[in-house]
């Protein structure tokens, strides 16, 4: 009896605790984890959109908050519940791309910040039309991959684009002109592609990917696609 009562003594101490603490929470700065315009950062009811703490702190001081709370909607969760930072997942992406250049022996790309815009704004118009079925659109001037995934797998873009590797002919290249089954493979390892820019936006828990080449593809594919010098290990391919 003597320990039921120290049970019940000590619950009803710590609800009391808990109430006071929120009576006493009058002013606290709401945040949610969102992506915008293709960064990741914390979207606050103050109205304002802080991708790092100190100025969350200062605006916190400054006012009289009384504290913060930090949300992060399930669709901008990883599988391990961590808010996914779309700067690091296109990180990912460019060196995964740059690693299936390096197997097919041709240089890494750079990375372009107007083709890393456009394609920003290509992935937010693709998000919100929110249709999984996805179409590349090519401009004069460079070439589109495009892929919609669920939020643990965007880095899985990467992979399906390079396993259209399979239906390439590398027996009689000039027969993959103009074939969509290996588009996405042929703009990711051509030779005399330079640069690359991708972007992410997503419509609650689909993730649209786009990534654009330049400059748009030229010369004989025997000449700027080569055969892998060396077995990949899939599981490289870490998701996100």
């Amino acid at each position: 009896m003597k320990d039921l009562l120290i049970i019940i003594c000590i619950l009803i101490l710590s609800h009391f605790t808990i109430c006071q603490n929120l009576d006493k929470d009058t002013k606290p700065l709401v945040c949610d984890w969102e992506h915008i315009n293709g960064v990741s950062g914390w979207n606050c009811y103050n109205n304002k959109f802080y991708t790092e703490d100190d100025g969350m702190a200062l605006d916190f001081t400054k006012g009289n908050y009384t504290s913060i709370w930090r949300m992060v909607p399930e669709d901008n969760k990883n599988k391990h519940g961590y808010p996914i930072e779309l700067k690091s997942v296109k990180r990912l992406i460019y060196d995964k791309i740059n690693w299936f250049r390096l197997v097919h022996k041709v240089s890494s790309l750079y990375e372009d910040e107007k083709l890393e815009k456009s394609a920003q704004e290509r992935a937010q118009q693709m998000a919100a039309k929110n249709t999984k079925k996805v179409y590349p659109k090519d401009q004069k001037n460079r070439k589109e991959s495009v892929y919609c995934s669920g939020k643990d797998n965007i880095i899985d873009s990467v992979l399906k684009w390079y396993n259209q590797r399979y239906k390439y002919y590398f027996g009689n290249t000039e027969k993959n002109k103009n074939r969509k089954e290996v588009r996405d493979f042929v703009n990711m390892v051509w030779k005399k592609t330079y640069s690359v820019g991708c972007g992410i936006a997503n419509n609650y828990e689909n993730y649209f990917i786009a990534c654009h080449y330049s400059p748009h593809l030229s010369g004989k594919f025997k000449d700027n696609i080569f055969k892998a010098n060396r077995l990949y290990d899939s599981n490289n391919l870490t998701s996100i």
